[in-house]
């Protein structure tokens, strides 16, 4: 069997190239439908962008907990945490595209709408860009400091710097916390600026730890059949992994619920009017998607995850893991694309050219990242005793 280089090498050339075919298509698309383009542009970069924040998040909190689960997958949070510098160019589009996507970059419609008015302090293009630059670096540096002191920790064995990691995870996670709530809020709310939700920003952050769990748990179930993880990861580390996706799989639903009901109970017309746009009131077939939604993040994923067996049993959670990476690219279409379309199936050739180029890239990145570092963690006492114990295999 192939080692995990020779692997990640493939799975690079591969992203890479299918990345760069999407980027080509998508290029078309800029130049001649600019409106869809943005549109498009948007939801395949919030989708990738949730794995890239959703793995420096985690990342951070794994070295707050010091829980086995992050054996098994530090390496790979470090590589998808180290894509931000990707995320900052991959933001460019997105700049140049404010005007076909935020109403409130419009002054004439500012200028006879109060509501827009009243924002426009802290809804403008300056301050909007400011701010994204703002995100995207703090979070680069947040992922290269951490990424770095562990990579050294390997080679100097020095465990202060397992200190000094956990000392600066404590207030960045404290910072995700706020960037990304106030992110969500910036890049996706604002899309509709007369609505408005207080835990909008909490919603979307807990999707980004489910998607990253799910990707996460793909990634080590792969690694776990060749060296050096082969015969030193466990089936109980896999459980785990299963029960965080399972709690965040709850988690995501007790709050969007949570956001649908206090919403529904207050009756508002400027807060009801982003649900009613969703339904099929607001075009064709939203309804449907909204069934769609709860029954792929949560009725099936939540099913299949009661049973113990299929999160010990790595090929039965990496399907699972599939499923529920699905189920997110659903969510974001419903929460993106109704602000543009009147129908549900209005799909575009644009949405699959800059999924797959967005995807493909960040990906390729990621992979990169990877293999030029060691998978196991040398050296940290924390870890140890699980690599010791990792004889235990998958049963």
């Amino acid at each position: 069997m192939e080692n995990q280089t020779t692997l990640f090498g493939k799975i690079q050339k591969s992203a890479l190239l299918f990345g760069l075919i999407g980027l080509a298509a998508s290029a078309y698309g800029f130049m001649t439908n600019h409106d869809q383009f943005a549109q498009s542009y948007l939801l395949s970069y919030m989708y990738w962008l949730a794995l890239a924040g959703g793995s420096l998040g985690i990342l951070m909190l794994h070295h707050m907990v010091n829980g086995r689960w992050g054996f098994v997958i530090q390496r790979p949070l470090e590589a998808g945490a180290r894509t931000f510098p990707l995320m900052i160019l991959l933001f460019v589009p997105i700049a140049f595209s404010i005007h076909e996507l935020y109403e409130w970059s419009h002054l004439d419609v500012v200028a006879h709408d109060h509501i827009l008015q009243m924002k426009q302090a802290y809804l403008n293009e300056t301050s909007f860009l400011i701010r994204a630059a703002v995100y995207l670096i703090v979070f680069a540096v947040l992922g290269a400091v951490i990424s770095k002191w562990s990579n050294k920790h390997d080679t100097d064995e020095d465990a202060k710097l397992v200190d000094k990691i956990r000392v600066l995870a404590a207030p960045g996670i404290l910072i995700f916390v706020l960037i990304t709530s106030v992110m969500a809020i910036d890049w996706m709310m604002s899309l509709e600026p007369h609505w408005f939700s207080s835990i909008y920003g909490v919603v979307f952050m807990v999707g980004q730890g489910l998607a990253t769990f799910a990707f996460m748990s793909i990634i080590a179930a792969y690694m776990s059949k060749r060296e050096p993880f082969k015969g030193v990861t466990t089936a109980q580390q896999f459980h785990d992994l299963g029960n965080l996706m399972f709690a965040f799989t709850i988690l995501w639903t007790y709050m969007s619920f949570s956001q649908y009901i206090i919403i529904w109970s207050g009756n508002l017309p400027e807060e009801t009017v982003w649900y009613m746009q969703r339904s099929n009131m607001g075009g064709q077939n939203w309804l449907n998607v909204t069934y769609v939604i709860v029954a792929v993040n949560f009725v099936i994923p939540f099913l299949l995850m009661l049973f113990r067996n299929n999160k010990r049993n790595p090929d039965r959670l990496k399907l699972i893991a599939f499923w529920i990476l699905v189920g997110r690219a659903v969510e974001y279409y419903w929460l993106i694309a109704p602000t543009f379309r009147k129908s549900a199936t209005d799909f575009h050739w644009l949405d699959a050219a800059t999924f797959v180029g967005v995807g493909g890239i960040w990906l390729a990145v990621f992979f990169s990242l990877l293999k030029k570092r060691p998978l196991i963690v040398k050296h940290d006492p924390r870890f140890s005793k699980f690599a010791a114990g990792g004889n235990a295999g998958h049963h």
